[in-house]
């Protein structure tokens, strides 16, 4: 199997030693997908049968996201497949990360999306299709994978501060009530925006120098694949290895409503709507010490600042099936 890693990588002993994959899949994934695949036995009888390894399956229902995916990072296997959204395999990416600074060997991740974007399978070349994606397990190969992380916080895609977490605490509603879609995250954008917050008072500081900046919106991105998808300036700052700060010049209501409905659909215009500050390490200070909401890949977590944000170059190897010619 293509995906495991060769005789002369770090994680090689790891592999002669068990030769196991750990499956972490998270049922509570938005996916899209109707076959077999979306069962988590049929799931763990294909890879085991399709890769003639051992397939020990976490759960982070059962056992906790945290306690799971610690398991899955120090567990000693050659593979660990997080099967869900952004959200369960940024958990996933964050405790391999972890655990390797600690001194545990490194696996290599693979990847099964599983979710309602999809944005960092996507930004890969994964296939949402779960059969292809099972392919691209099999036939693909690690390839070296830039994070970010915000304090403590790794993230795969992005995090957030301001409007953003807020929206996504009103789409938790919004999806338990009628379920996980893309109408219902747009849905989600509508019903905040028509309760604008706080503006956030910050001084943030990048490449030497600080800026202080009122702000609706902080969107710091470490994918250059979603900032295209959103049509948002920084894709070129990150594929060279450096972090893209976005905030909404509009403060505000039908000006930021506007804007940000147009960031939602991925018609945003960058120069008009957003400013953009890049670096591999940028600090947010806010004005309030309290502790504020922080969105990260789709996950909401209470924070103190300061904000320290820093560009994990080559923090995972990703199973692909072709590395991405124009960067992710």
């Amino acid at each position: 199997m293509k995906g495991f890693p060769p005789p002369d990588h770090p994680g090689a002993l790891i592999q002669e030693r068990t030769g196991e994959i750990c499956l972490v899949i998270n049922g509570k994934s938005g996916s899209q997908n109707s076959d077999g695949l979306s069962d988590p036995d049929v799931l763990c009888a294909t890879l085991e049968e399709r890769t003639g390894r051992k397939v020990v399956r976490v759960s982070p229902e059962e056992d906790g996201m945290v306690e799971a995916t610690r398991a899955a990072a120090t567990g000693g296997y050659a593979m660990v497949i997080a099967a869900g959204g952004d959200g369960t395999i940024a958990a996933v990416a964050s405790a391999i990360v972890k655990a390797e600074r600690e001194g545990f060997p490194r696996p290599t991740l693979g990847v099964l999306p599983m979710g309602t974007f999809n944005f960092f399978a996507r930004s890969l070349g994964i296939s949402e299709d779960l059969e292809q994606a099972v392919d691209g397990l099999v036939t693909g190969t690690p390839a070296p994978v830039g994070l970010g992380q915000i304090n403590d916080t790794v993230f795969i895609n992005n995090a957030s501060l301001g409007l953003y977490p807020r929206i996504l605490r009103e789409r938790e509603d919004i999806y338990a009530n009628w379920g996980r879609s893309r109408i219902a995250a747009y849905w989600s954008v509508l019903r905040t925006l028509l309760r604008p917050g706080r503006t956030l008072r910050t001084r943030i500081r990048a490449g030497g120098r600080t800026s202080s900046i009122r702000t609706q919106l902080i969107f710091v991105a470490c994918n250059a694949f979603q900032l295209r998808e959103y049509h948002l300036s920084g894709d070129d700052h990150v594929n060279a290895g450096r972090l893209a700060l976005l905030h909404s010049k509009h403060e505000k209501s039908l000006a930021l409503i506007w804007a940000t409905l147009r960031l939602a659909i991925g018609r945003s215009r960058p120069g008009r709507s957003f400013g953009l500050i890049a670096d591999s390490e940028i600090t947010i200070d806010l004005r309030r010490r309290t502790k504020i909401l922080v969105a990260h890949d789709g996950e909401k977590t209470m924070m103190a600042g300061p904000f320290r944000l820093q560009y994990l170059t080559d923090a995972i190897e990703v199973v692909v099936p072709e590395v991405p010619k124009e960067g992710r």
